[in-house]
């Protein structure tokens, strides 16, 4: 899993650097972004969280999750501030 895991975060920073190229192409400004690597559902990646809650944004790709990271990811981001 730690192979397929780190192939497709490569593919993400991949997306990160076009994104940031194709914004400067076409003269539009974008805030700070970071990508993160690793399951913040688990305990003991609960580094995450307090992290999670500085951020205007977050993107978690769950298309493939099953209902049982989806709901971990759900309660996650109940306890982050309204408008996070």
């Amino acid at each position: 899993m730690l192979i397929v895991e780190s192939f497709l975060f490569g593919l993400f920073k991949g997306l990160g650097l076009r994104f940031r190229d194709l914004m400067k192409w076409f003269g539009k400004k974008h805030g700070e972004f970071k990508l993160h690597q690793g399951d913040f559902t688990a305990i003991e990646e609960s580094k995450y969280l307090p992290a999670l809650s500085k951020y205007s944004v977050i993107f978690a790709n769950n298309f493939m999750y099953g209902e049982v990271i989806n709901n971990k990811l759900a309660e996650i981001f109940m306890t982050l501030n309204p408008g996070n």
